[in-house]
């Protein structure tokens, strides 16, 4: 997790097949949570995060259905 990630260190991520990151801004984290407690669900679904930088946008709208 940090403020924001620039385009080389994502790239190097995404290289890195064995260390399986998922990046992931604060703000993100904070919206993803606050649509998680407004949501249905009591555990929180992992197949969400199969990205290497965290899509707030897909994971919001999965949450809110």
């Amino acid at each position: 997790m940090a403020p924001e990630f620039s385009d080389d260190f994502v790239t190097d991520c995404e290289m890195d097949v064995e260390m399986n990151l998922s990046l992931l801004t604060a703000s993100t984290l904070l919206n993803i949570y606050e649509a998680f407690k407004d949501s249905k669900y009591q555990e929180f679904p992992h197949v969400l995060f199969r990205d290497i930088v965290i899509n707030q946008e897909r994971i919001v709208k999965a949450l809110s259905k």
